[in-house]
């Protein structure tokens, strides 16, 4: 027409819809495997453990607390999307897939769950991971012996001397981590060297000043006294490795 031609041989353009199945699998990341992730890293205390074994410095634990609001916020998100499912589209799903609706409410359950009761009652449940962490740590990073004949070697560095005529007794001396045997440095900090009941030195590491308290690990000969934990009028908990070491976390 008008001498126009039309093509008639032209392949039909192929589109793909998304199936909604497809949509909904996809949530599953987000709301079931990444809270699962989120709950036993954080209320659970997974992430805390790992730092404990891992970090040589506590400065890690600043940046644990300021990411905690946005983890629950995204929590909170979950547990309203995973409520939304169950309540307003309950009758567009399959059986398989309310399971898996209520599974990710579930989830973001257990986290308020978890998360509740230090925050609002106060209550400390069981051995922090962080000192669970610390003792796995001097486990496979320390060894204890040949941090025992160092430290038989040091006895001169502590009780009395005398500078300019003068009689001192020295009760303790900071050491650097340079000045620290190999078996030790690993533990990424200068320690305090001082003596126990018995008068034989040990060796002490100590962090903090974060919101997550103050812990360390404290190594001596096997017949110092491990104390026990304490819980008034502070918190400190107290985790033996073996006889004459133990590490500890406090508030």
């Amino acid at each position: 027409m008008n001498g126009t031609e039309i093509q008639t041989d032209t392949e039909p353009v192929r589109t793909e819809v998304m199936k909604p199945h497809a949509k909904w699998k996809d949530s599953h990341i987000v709301l079931f495997v990444l809270p699962v992730v989120l709950t036993m890293l954080f209320p659970v205390g997974g992430l805390f453990y790992l730092l404990g074994r891992f970090s040589p410095i506590g400065l890690d634990f600043c940046a644990i607390w300021m990411i905690y609001p946005l983890v629950v916020i995204f929590m909170a998100w979950c547990l309203y999307t995973g409520i939304v499912k169950l309540l307003i589209t309950k009758g567009n799903r399959t059986g398989g897939e309310k399971l898996v609706a209520i599974a990710e409410t579930g989830v973001a359950l257990i986290f308020f769950g978890l998360l509740s009761p230090p925050i609002f009652f106060g209550l400390k449940l069981g051995v922090p991971p962080i000192a669970v962490g610390l003792r796995h740590r001097v486990e496979s990073q320390v060894d204890i012996a040949a941090t025992r004949i160092w430290l038989q070697s040091l006895d001169a560095e502590l009780g009395e001397y005398t500078e300019g005529g003068v009689v001192y007794v020295r009760s303790s001396k900071w050491l650097s981590r340079s000045e620290l045997p190999e078996s030790l440095r690993g533990l990424g900090a200068g320690a305090r060297l001082s003596a126990d009941e018995n008068g034989n030195p040990r060796i002490a590491f100590g962090w903090g000043g974060t919101p997550s308290g103050h812990w360390g690990i404290v190594i001596g000969m096997e017949d110092m006294t491990i104390p026990e934990s304490e819980f008034s009028p502070e918190v400190r908990h107290v985790v033996p490795v073996e006889p004459g070491v133990y590490v500890w976390w406090g508030e």
